[in-house]
């Protein structure tokens, strides 16, 4: 299982679905308490980490 996240104005929104499927199936989405700068930087830490280790 894989999850949509949509930022707009550095807000994350979180889609339980595709978006093909909105208005067919049950669908859902809210609004996360990250901001697309975290997850960039968390991603540099990480990145950052697995090179010092290879």
């Amino acid at each position: 299982m894989h999850d949509r996240f949509l930022f707009i104005d550095n807000i994350a929104y979180h889609f339980g679905a595709s978006l093909k499927d909105l208005g067919t199936n049950t669908f859902f989405f809210s609004k996360e308490d990250f901001t697309l700068d975290e997850v960039l930087k968390k991603s540099e830490e990480k990145r950052q980490m697995l090179e010092a280790n290879s």
